[in-house]
């Protein structure tokens, strides 16, 4: 049974690190779900682009489906702005981004990336969210080493519940409740988790053999 377990947790263990991926560096990371203002500063000749200036901006979802097709930016002088509504920002992953600007006659782009993360933190190969995971693992492999240390079970067991929730919601990296690896990941952490810390409920063996020594032990005294 423990071979089982020990398996178990290896497994996922490396299921976690398998799942993490190296990311491009991108010039704006943003939260996912939450509402945004695009600025990007306009120039002419070593200047401000004028107050007639136009600048408009095509925006790719991450699955290529467009977000905006050449939408007209609001010209605020020294920049100008493009409000993305929560509802806008509905997926996880890099966004290309195309800006073009006309200022009377004088044309310019510009082209950049902005990447949405569960978090709003840039997307790391090892994010610390899956540290605190694999700590999770560890406490509990170690507690079937030791009975004296079944207590590690219990706090890994609820770490992995937390860390299943955070992975859903708000989520960090490409993870969280809008994504099927997201949703894979979270429940199957929350799973784990809830197994764990009430396993010893449940193991009728563990039961018996306390019962099983307090009545030895009380009939000896009776002796």
């Amino acid at each position: 049974m423990k071979d089982k377990i020990l398996v178990t947790l290896i497994v996922m263990t490396l299921l976690v690190v398998s799942l993490s991926v190296v990311y491009a560096e991108t010039e704006f990371t943003i939260p996912f779900n939450q509402e945004f203002d695009l600025k990007r500063a306009c120039f002419n000749n070593g200047t401000y682009c004028s107050t007639a200036a136009v600048c408009n901006a095509t925006i790719f979802y991450p699955d290529g489906k467009l977000l905006t097709d050449n939408q007209g930016m609001t010209n605020q002088f020294s920049f100008h702005n493009l409000t993305l509504t929560n509802a806008n920002i509905s997926q996880l992953g890099t966004y290309s981004t195309f800006v073009i600007c006309n200022d009377e006659g004088l044309l310019g782009d510009d082209t950049f990336e902005i990447e949405v993360t569960g978090d709003g933190f840039k997307a790391r190969a090892f994010p610390l969210q899956f540290s605190l995971i694999f700590l999770a693992f560890i406490m509990i492999i170690s507690s079937f080493f030791d009975d004296r240390m079944r207590l590690f079970r219990t706090i890994g067991g609820v770490m992995l519940m937390g860390m299943g929730v955070v992975t859903l919601y708000p989520g960090y990296a490409n993870f969280n409740y809008s994504t099927l690896q997201g949703q894979i990941l979270g429940i199957s952490i929350i799973g784990l988790g809830l197994f764990f810390t009430i396993q010893d409920s449940f193991s009728f063996d563990k039961q018996v053999d306390h019962f099983d020594q307090h009545s030895d032990g009380r009939f000896h005294d009776n002796d």
